[in-house]
Parts: structure tokens; C-alpha cells; sequence
């Protein structure tokens, strides 16, 4: 009986994630636990089979078939760089670390913790609020270059680098112009497109919608012919939903993700529920060395720390 329920509850959400073109923010909302609605149905479906419930296992059957198309290539190694396979690489990967510090957080320090402990080139921070932003300064011995837009509210933005920043932009999208970060990183001599963006949740209709306009007009934004950009940011979107297939599609960006497994930034506490929210997503050519997520005290969200190579250019 607890299989049937599992297996009918893990189908009905999936067909609302297949349903989201169509049905819109309810689906969107259920496109995000595709990984644990597959581990539901493999466990449902084993427990068939033993009870040699054939009917209930050929039900499961073609929405495990489609939850597993789209979760599988994650965890299937990718060959880096992807259309630039001869492309050489920069002899020291670029380190970059993707962080939302939670505005309400009482612990300003943590961000300046995270930042030594993973010791990144480039960190991006999301949910700045003054008292981080006044805190950054301590680090500019190994970060000499620092953009900082704290808020008040959950949308303040910074990025520090050992590199220099040059060509900044900041930008309003969606109806509730939120902003997001432009810039240019020079690194050993070679420019890195960088982009920094954090759209509002999508708590309701309205925010759903606002989420989506932001997200169509950051891809309207990038150039898909851009070499070496990293866009990184709290995106509020998972891998599986049509917004994000969007932005990928629109903008050739490529999913650091792939090959490494999903690795969940959120919920920083609740296991069975994580979803991959946080992200770093790269142009065709950039090698993904390495992927990874880490603690950060004070804050609901994981870290993501990612080591890059990029093309060199003549």
C-alpha cells in the first residue's frame, strides 16, 4: 500500500513538471525535485516487483523513464572543453565561488570565513547587506579588487577578485528591477566575461512571472558567441524547469553541474528536500576541473566552489 502511495504521489508531481509549458507555476514548483521523485520510484518499483505487482510497475514505468532522462546526464562524465575540444587551457585553473550569505544572518564574518577557507579568485556574493559590505575591505591584501552593492533587502550583490574588474554594469531586470552584475576579469592577460544575477524566489504567481522576465532578459543580454564567461548567482531555478532550459538554450551557457552529479545548494539543512538553486554556468570551451559544495555558517544556502580553465586567445 505505502508503495502504490509513493509511486502515485512521485507520478501525479511529475506529470506537473511535464506539464509546466502549459500549467505554469504549480508545475514549476514540482520541476524541482526530479532526483528525489526518481529514488521514490525506484524504491516503489522494487517493492512492486517483489509483490510481483506488475500493473503498478508498468504505470511508474514511463514517468521514471522521463525523470531519469533528465537527471541521469548529470552524473555521466563530460568531456571538457566542449566544442573547443584542441583548445588549450590556462596553465592554473581559475578558482570562482558562488555564495548567497542569507541578509538576515547574524553572522557577518562567515563571508569573510568562506572566502579564506575555499580561498577562490573570484568570489560572488549574493544577499549583501551593509555590515558584510563593510567587512570586505579586511580581505583586500589577497582581493585588491572589489565591487560591493549591499541592500537592506535579500538582493544586495558583490564580487572580490585578484583579479582586475573593469567594464562594470549594473543592471535592473523584471518588473521588480533587480539588479545584476556585468564585469570584465582580466586574468593572466586573457578577459573573462563575468556576470552576477539573483532573481527573486518564486514564492507566488506574480514572483513566478518575475523570476521568468528576468531570466528572458538576462539571456537577451549575453552574447552566444561570448568566450569565456562565467555567469554565477542564486538563480532560483533548477536545472529542470523550462525558464532554465531557456537560458541555457539562449545563451549556449553550459551547466557546471554536468558530470559532477546534482549537488543541492539549498536548503543548507534538509537533506531529502536540497535543491540545486545556486549555480555557475559557463560558455562553451570553459573546462570544468572541479565542482564542489560547502558550508557557510549563518546561511540557508550551500556555497558552490568550482575550478575553471579557459581558452587562450592569440
Amino acid at each position: 500500500m505505502l508503495a502504490w502511495f509513493c509511486a502515485g504521489v512521485t507520478c501525479w508531481l511529475t506529470l506537473q513538471a511535464f506539464l509546466t509549458p502549459w500549467i505554469g507555476w504549480p508545475g514549476d514548483l514540482a520541476s524541482h525535485f526530479l532526483p528525489q521523485y526518481t529514488l521514490f520510484m525506484l524504491l516503489a518499483g522494487v517493492i512492486m516487483l517483489l509483490y510481483q505487482n506488475i500493473a503498478g510497475v508498468m504505470i511508474v514505468i514511463p514517468f521514471l523513464v522521463w525523470n531519469l532522462i533528465n537527471v541521469a546526464p548529470y552524473y555521466i562524465p563530460v568531456s571538457m572543453p566542449l566544442s573547443l575540444a584542441e583548445a588549450k587551457t590556462l596553465p592554473k585553473s581559475l578558482k570562482v565561488l558562488q555564495a548567497n550569505v542569507l541578509y538576515v544572518s547574524d553572522k557577518p564574518q562567515a563571508a569573510l570565513q568562506l572566502i579564506e577557507e575555499t580561498k577562490p579568485d573570484i568570489a560572488a556574493l549574493q544577499e549583501l547587506t551593509t555590515p558584510v559590505a563593510e567587512i570586505l575591505p579586511q580581505l583586500t591584501s589577497t582581493y585588491p579588487y572589489q565591487l560591493s552593492f549591499p541592500r537592506e533587502d535579500a538582493f544586495g550583490i558583490a564580487v572580490v577578485s585578484r583579479y582586475p574588474l573593469t567594464d562594470v554594469k549594473i543592471t535592473p531586470l523584471g518588473k521588480l528591477k533587480l539588479p545584476m552584475l556585468i564585469a570584465t576579469v582580466t586574468v593572466k592577460g586573457q578577459p573573462v566575461s563575468l556576470v552576477v544575477a539573483h532573481p527573486i524566489p518564486p514564492t507566488s504567481q506574480s514572483n513566478y512571472e518575475d523570476r521568468n522576465l528576468y531570466l528572458k532578459a538576462l539571456g537577451n543580454m549575453i552574447d552566444q558567441e561570448q568566450q569565456n564567461m562565467v555567469l554565477m548567482g542564486d538563480l532560483n531555478n533548477t536545472p529542470w524547469t523550462p525558464s532554465f532550459h531557456q537560458l541555457l538554450e539562449e545563451t549556449g551557457l553550459h551547466d557546471s553541474q554536468m558530470g559532477f552529479g546534482v549537488q543541492p545548494s539549498w536548503p543548507s539543512d534538509g537533506p531529502f528536500l536540497q535543491i540545486p538553486i545556486d549555480h555557475v554556468l559557463v560558455s562553451q570551451g570553459v573546462q570544468i576541473d572541479s565542482r564542489r559544495t560547502v558550508k557557510i555558517s549563518g546561511s540557508d544556502h550551500l556555497a558552490v566552489v568550482a575550478e575553471l580553465g579557459f581558452q587562450i586567445t592569440d
